[in-house]
């Protein structure tokens, strides 16, 4: 079976004119992704104010309560000396000395969970329903949603209901897959965000997202003082006129200028499920879901006291139209239509006519619904590699015969 398909059993039980339709769809594949550690964190809006004093001067800048010192200004806030400044304006050739206070506040008050994720459980969904006939036709019984966990190779799955019926589900590992690693996750959001540089748990880097946390009820910065100190960097041009040029060697936050004007050092990466194999991806607390776009080819073996039989629809197109684009990810995908599809349509890109280069395999399902055949246009994941015309060819599921091929650009 491959995602979306309907397979359904007759079982009639002997000497009778009872019998059961069993119907399963394949509804969805989903990988569940166990959270390993997590942290709270904000992109900090950074403020920084400096003086400087004259040698030989009364003045309140002083190593003692300005070196590695901590302020009360903003959530956190941290004080940093800096000696050998300019003396201009001071009457001496004698350097001054700088003080400063870098406060931190959260960038428009928006937090963020940073998660590590762990290899994932992956699961087959199906929707199970059971119809009885009867003299009018078939009546609905019931009907269940059934997650199959297929991570050891395969699953068996009994039901027992007017008769035995034990099933065997197996597949190979789904081909696409998130990195187990670090993620993140707005406050209030189930979105999951990824492609970016993130500081694991241990870690506290400046040049990485996540350096700013919420620890034990406050916001810190691990080592803080040490570090703001080695990054932060003050020049005075004139001491007596107080003007300076400060910054700090750091990414992934957001500078508050004097004339209310802001310079943005950050890169929030992209949300996952921006991915073309991605349907959909959610944060549920404990771990995070991600569920297929294109699913696995799933084999069910099915074990009954009577010999079933199996109704499938024949799935079937009259032709199609592709074209070949790259999004602003890199990623590259064919746009497709099928023309007068239903069922599985099973497919194959070439370098050129004589099929001698595979450039990957697509497939595709239009839902059968009512058995009508209808248009069908889809997505389909490619090689960033291939920057080229390719030769495509489409075949319904079960008929070689009936492939159809063309060059899509």
């Amino acid at each position: 079976m491959t995602l979306h398909e309907t397979v359904c059993l007759r079982v009639e039980l002997a000497n009778s004119s009872y019998s059961v339709l069993h119907s399963f769809n394949f509804v969805r594949l989903e990988q569940h992704y166990p959270l390993s550690a997590t942290y709270v964190f904000a992109v900090p809006l950074v403020s920084i104010s400096c003086f400087c004093g004259c040698a030989g001067r009364i003045h309140p800048c002083n190593i003692l309560d300005y070196s590695y010192r901590k302020c009360s200004r903003g959530l956190l806030c941290y004080r940093t000396y800096h000696s050998l400044q300019s003396s201009s304006g001071c009457g001496t050739s004698e350097k001054g000395e700088a003080c400063c206070e870098i406060v931190l506040d959260s960038y428009e008050n928006r937090n963020f969970t940073a998660i590590k994720l762990s290899q994932p459980d992956t699961v087959a969904v199906f929707r199970y329903s059971v119809y009885e006939s009867t003299a009018d036709g078939w009546r609905f019984v019931f009907d269940e949603y059934v997650p199959v966990s297929l991570n050891k190779g395969s699953s068996v799955w009994n039901h027992h209901r007017r008769h035995t019926l034990d099933l065997s589900v197996s597949s190979n590992r789904a081909f696409r897959e998130m990195t187990p690693g670090m993620y993140y996750v707005e406050s209030g959001s189930s979105d999951v965000y990824g492609y970016v540089s993130l500081n694991d748990i241990g870690e506290s880097s400046l040049e990485k997202l996540g350096w700013f946390r919420w620890d034990k009820g406050q916001w810190d910065i691990r080592r803080g003082a040490a570090k703001l100190r080695q990054a932060h960097n003050v020049f005075f041009t004139e001491c007596m006129e107080q003007t300076y040029f400060t910054s700090i060697d750091a990414d992934y936050l957001v500078f508050n200028m004097n004339n209310n004007s802001e310079m943005r050092h950050v890169d929030m990466g992209r949300s996952v499920s921006s991915d073309p194999w991605i349907d959909a991806v959610k944060f549920l607390g404990r771990s995070v879901v991600v569920e297929h776009a294109e699913g696995v080819h799933i084999i069910m073996n099915v074990i009954t006291k009577t010999r079933p039989k199996i109704l499938r629809h024949p799935s079937e197109f009259s032709g199609f139209d592709g074209s070949i684009h790259m999004d602003e990810h890199s990623n590259r995908y064919m746009n497709i239509t099928f023309y007068n599809a239903r069922g599985t349509i099973l497919g194959n890109i070439y370098a050129n006519e004589s099929k001698t280069e595979n450039h990957g395999q697509g497939r595709v399902h239009v839902p059968l619904g009512d058995s009508k055949l209808r248009n069908v246009t889809t997505r389909i994941s490619m090689s960033s590699s291939i920057n080229s015309t390719q030769f495509v060819c489409f075949h319904p599921k079960g008929d070689l015969d009936g492939e159809i091929c063309q060059w899509c650009g």
